[in-house]
């Protein structure tokens, strides 16, 4: 009985950190807390975190998932310390930007310990109740969409109609954006209560799934679903994030394959002719809205955009990091402190390029703009191979699952897990941090639907 209130505790927690998830650039306790404090989510798992470990020690008891992943997950933060005690010396040496190598190795680590308990945690308190848990999450993601939403709307009309709405959104913004308050009106994209359009974006990336899961589910006006849904895909647009607009690309055929192979979507010719006759209305009646897509989405190959140079030079600069040092890399957390050695000559004309490098510039730190590169930087081939095997083996598994089962709730919850965990993967791209919880909740998630009694 005192385990299923403990439990239900868990999932309380859990829900909220869900319902707060869009809101990753807090200005509180960013000194003392670092990059985890920015992110209104650390906080309702970091009280769960607490009460587990401190539970944990009573019990004298872990439940870990029997389940590969878990396993390559541990083995992944071996390989951690292994090659920060290989690179001990330099790592001990480093200084950049008033930071040490030591304090960002250290600060990094327990991020990434911090990721695991999370994990466990989802794991552990709601793997005896899969079908409620999930219907729980797409509710509590659901809210988070109402939130990030009704604040969109004021943003959108505030940023293309409205100055008198734009004042008082820039009033608000110190309060919920620890930068950027001015700047995202005169640029016009829409972050709502994200730090950058581009993590609006990645909010989405994850969630969407589990929206039009919520939606489909349990709103049965089809009117109001298309609007709900429609709405949800414009505020994506207004994002103008150029790799969100790829990654929920290849989402959503996924989501529709799954779901059509699966029987739970039907595609007869009367249908098809009235999805393409809808396509066909969209393209004619926002030919504007289709060529800004485009143009947003062929920038990506312009060797010329400043944007493009900084990112494709950092992440060259990574992976020449990790040639130089293919199987150990230089340790987690020290990317930014042989940046400037690694940078390619073309890119460090950059404006964006110089203010990293920049030893004086203490407010900008070298980001890789790529999980994948940083990770060959930092933790060499190997520490790339286990990540990307980690995931590997939670898409390879959900997705045989699904393929088996008959239940079409389940299916459904099974490809909007399917779908969330790709879109959270090919993040890895164009962002580079561990501190987007979408990853233990990704891992969490996918233990809770493959466990078995």
């Amino acid at each position: 009985m005192l385990q299923n209130q403990r439990n239900a505790n868990y999932s309380f927690l859990i829900i909220i950190s869900l319902i707060v998830l869009p809101f990753n650039s807090l200005p509180y306790f960013n000194n003392i807390l670092g990059e985890l404090s920015y992110q209104a989510t650390f906080y309702p798992l970091c009280i769960g975190v607490i009460i587990w470990c401190i539970n944990t020690i009573f019990r004298k008891k872990i439940r870990v998932p029997k389940h590969n992943s878990f396993l390559i997950l541990f083995v992944f933060l071996l390989w951690i310390l292994i090659s920060g005690i290989f690179n001990t010396i330099d790592i001990a040496q480093a200084f950049i930007k008033g930071r040490t190598g030591i304090e960002r190795f250290l600060n990094q680590v327990i991020l990434y310990l911090f990721l695991i308990l999370t994990s466990l945690i989802i794991y552990e308190s709601n793997r005896g109740d899969k079908i409620n848990f999930f219907n729980k999450i797409s509710l509590g993601l659901f809210l988070s969409f109402v939130v990030v939403g009704i604040y969109s709307i004021f943003e959108i009309i505030g940023i293309f109609f409205n100055e008198s709405i734009r004042l008082t959104l820039y009033q608000i913004s110190p309060y919920i954006h620890s930068f950027g308050h001015e700047a995202y009106f005169y640029i016009k994209r829409v972050r709502s209560v994200a730090g950058e359009a581009s993590w609006l974006a990645i909010y989405f990336i994850f969630s969407f799934p589990w929206i039009i899961y919520f939606v489909m589910r349990n709103i049965k006006n089809y009117v109001i679903n298309f609007f709900i849904i429609g709405y949800m895909f414009l505020i994506i647009y207004f994002t103008y994030s150029r790799t969100a607009y790829i990654i929920i690309l290849i989402q959503i055929l996924i989501y529709l394959y799954m779901l059509i192979k699966k029987g739970l979507l039907k595609l007869n010719y009367k249908n098809l002719i009235i999805l393409v006759l809808a396509i066909l209305i969209v393209i004619l009646t926002s030919s504007s809205i289709l060529e800004h897509f485009l143009e947003n989405v062929l920038s990506l190959l312009d060797k010329d955009y400043s944007s493009n140079i900084a990112r494709i030079g950092s992440q060259i600069a990574a992976i020449q990091m990790g040639l130089n040092n293919p199987i150990f890399g230089v340790g987690l957390g020290q990317y930014a402190f042989y940046v400037k050695q690694f940078m390619p000559l073309w890119a460090l004309g950059n404006e964006e390029v110089s203010a990293w490098i920049d030893p004086y510039n203490d407010s900008i730190w070298a980001p890789v703009h790529s999980l994948f590169a940083r990770l060959f930087a930092e933790l060499g081939i190997i520490g790339l191979f286990l990540w990307l095997l980690l995931f590997i083996i939670l898409v390879v598994d959900v997705c045989r699952k699904v393929l088996k089962m008959d239940d079409k709730n389940n299916i459904f919850i099974g490809v909007s897990l399917l779908t969330s965990i790709i879109g959270t993967l090919l993040i890895g791209f164009t962002h580079d941090s561990y501190r987007w919880f979408m990853y233990p909740f990704s891992i969490g998630f996918s233990w809770i639907y493959l466990y078995k009694k």
